[in-house]
């Protein structure tokens, strides 16, 4: 009988996690305007969150000036997510930019391995990375309860922007580092054992898999009324195949001083 998952959800970012984005030839000329951007209105959301917020410059040209190629799924991500379906375990995504653009490409690239009520965006009310409560609204929505905050993954490109509102509660961050560069915080969050890094979605892949491996919880089902049934007719056996001998017990002739 297969094991009830230890993960309870997995929550994804989608550019440079689940997605690769590709620059085209305006990418270039919007790279000092993206460092100007980043710098003049980025810090004004360090009040968001307790961690200093990043945003690299590259992921500020595409999400805000990208004038390239419609993105591809990353290389391991459909079959991480086919495994993940076949478990059982909730998969979401957890973005920035406009709903319906996230939605459509997130459809085109991976269909129902990922539902569409399970994409949000950084327009749709919910509160926006790096926000505290950015995953744990989308777990309170959907009604997915864990006993370990561990139970809960959240995979992400950028430390501060993806994976601070998952170290806040104590949540699985998983960090896709492709290019093995350091960002701030994150040797500090390594050495805490807040965050595991990977190379690639395979890595990713393989980590869950173990750790499933490990943790499972075996799967007990619910007694059906025709197991019940069985169960009193044992027991009600049991006792006819008793009472002659308790009766008989009764009636014996006590012993004793005979008065």
């Amino acid at each position: 009988m297969q094991p009830k998952p230890y993960t309870k959800a997995v929550i994804f970012d989608f550019d440079h996690t689940l997605a690769d984005a590709h620059g085209g030839a305006e990418m270039d000329k919007h790279i000092d305007k993206a460092r100007q951007w980043t710098r003049k209105y980025w810090l004004k959301l360090k009040d968001l969150t307790k961690h200093k917020p990043v945003l690299g410059v590259r992921n500020v040209v595409e999400m805000y000036f990208r004038k390239g190629e419609e993105p591809t799924a990353k290389e391991g991500a459909i079959a991480l997510l086919k495994a993940l379906k076949a478990e059982g375990i909730p998969v979401f995504v957890k973005s920035v930019g406009h709903p319906d653009r996230l939605k459509a490409q997130v459809d085109r690239l991976f269909g129902d391995l990922i539902p569409q009520e399970h994409v949000y965006a950084g327009r749709d009310g919910a509160p926006a990375k790096p926000e505290r409560d950015a995953y744990t609204y989308i777990l309170n929505k959907h009604g997915i309860t864990y006993d370990d905050p561990q139970q809960i993954v959240m995979v992400g490109d950028i430390v501060l922007l993806d994976l601070a509102p998952a170290i806040d509660h104590g949540m699985s961050a998983l960090w896709i580092n492709e290019d093995g560069q350091s960002q701030p915080d994150s040797e500090r969050f390594k050495a805490e054992g807040k965050i595991h890094e990977f190379r690639s979605m395979r890595e990713i892949h393989q980590f869950i898999t173990d750790r499933e491996a490990e943790k499972a919880v075996p799967r007990v089902d619910p007694v059906t009324s025709a197991e019940i049934e069985l169960i009193e007719a044992q027991r009600a056996a049991h006792y006819r195949r008793q009472l002659p001998h308790e009766q008989a017990q009764r009636n014996a002739p006590r012993g004793g001083l005979g008065l």
